[in-house]
C-alpha cells in the first residue's frame, strides 16, 4: 500500500493511521486547524470539539469567554457588597 499523499503516514485502509491519504496536510502529526471543518490531526475530533483548539468542556468554542464570566461575577459581588453597606 503506497503512501498516496507522500506525507510519511500510511492510509488507515492499509493498517496505518493516516485518516486522509489523499491530503498531505492531514495526518496524525499535523497541527489541527481550528476553523476548517477537517480533522487535520486524525484524532477523530474536528475544530471546536478538538482539545488542540483550546475550547471549553462544553465544546462551544468559547474558552476565552470564561475570563469574562469571572469578571462579571466579581462585578456582581462588588455591587451586592456596596448595596449592603448603604443599608
Amino acid at each position: 500500500c503506497p503512501d498516496a499523499d507522500e506525507d510519511g503516514y500510511q492510509d488507515e485502509a492499509c493498517g496505518g493511521d493516516d485518516c486522509d491519504d489523499d491530503d498531505a496536510g492531514v495526518h496524525p502529526g499535523a497541527e489541527e486547524i481550528c476553523d476548517d471543518g477537517i480533522d487535520n490531526d486524525c484524532d477523530e475530533e474536528v475544530d471546536s470539539m478538538d482539545d488542540d483548539c483550546g475550547v471549553s468542556d462544553s465544546g462551544c468554542g468559547c474558552a476565552s469567554a470564561a475570563g469574562g464570566d469571572a469578571f462579571a461575577l466579581v462585578g456582581l459581588l462588588l455591587l451586592l457588597v456596596c448595596r449592603r453597606r448603604r443599608r
